[in-house]
This record gives structure tokens, sequence and C-alpha cells, in this order.
């Protein structure tokens, strides 16, 4: 017996805000509409902007609305530390049931980061 079965997802959206992302951020506001847009009814998203440490988290949540209000609130400003937040923003799955899925969107400059790419993968 063969059966579909939807399992919520919990997206976290890390959004790097670094100072050289301030040209991209109409594409990352553009990135964060489209995935809202394919959400299913139980699926939940963070989002998590960063810099050099992961800044102001907000959700999980279902709100679409909320999700781009918080996508668009993101100011480019800072350096970059990627592996560290992704490292960081792994933590804040803990509890959380079905999928879990990081969504990082970055122009991949990491300048402050003291973790590994081999650890930020394996968080």
């Amino acid at each position: 017996m063969v059966a579909q079965e939807t399992i919520p997802t919990t997206f976290a959206l890390l959004v790097d805000s670094s100072q050289s992302m301030w040209r991209n951020m109409e594409f990352v506001r553009t990135a964060a509409a489209r995935l809202t847009a394919y959400l299913r009814p139980k699926d939940r998203v963070l989002v998590a902007p960063f810099s050099r440490q992961l800044r102001a988290v907000t959700g999980p949540t279902q709100d679409r609305q909320t999700i781009n209000e918080a996508v668009d609130a993101i100011n480019a400003q800072g350096g970059t530390a990627m592996r560290d937040s992704m490292v960081e923003i792994s933590g804040r799955f803990e509890g959380v049931e079905g999928r879990r899925v990081i969504v990082l969107i970055t122009d991949a400059y990491d300048e402050h980061s003291e973790s590994s790419l081999a650890q930020a993968v394996a968080s």
C-alpha cells in the first residue's frame, strides 16, 4: 500500500544582510515572495537576517505578510559571518517536527566566521 503524505516543513530563510548585499536586496525580496507563494498550509518560515551575527529572527510563522514584511525590513550593513550564522540558526530547529530546511541567500563572501564549512554543513 502506498500513500502520499504531506510533511510540514519549517524553512529558515537565512538572509545575508551585510554591506556587500545592498545591491541585491531587491532580488532577496523577490526570492522571499516566491518562497511564500509555495508554502503549504502547515509549513512555517523563520526569517533570519545576518551579518557578523544573527539579527532579530521573525517566526516561525505561516503568515505570508509577516514573512514579506520581515524581509522588507532588512537593511544591508556590516561584515559577514555566514558559516557562523548557519551554525547558529540550526539551533533554532530544536523541537521542530517535520522537515527542516535552511534557505541561504548570500553573495558567499564570508570574512568573519570562526566555523569551518564542514562545521556549518554538519550542524
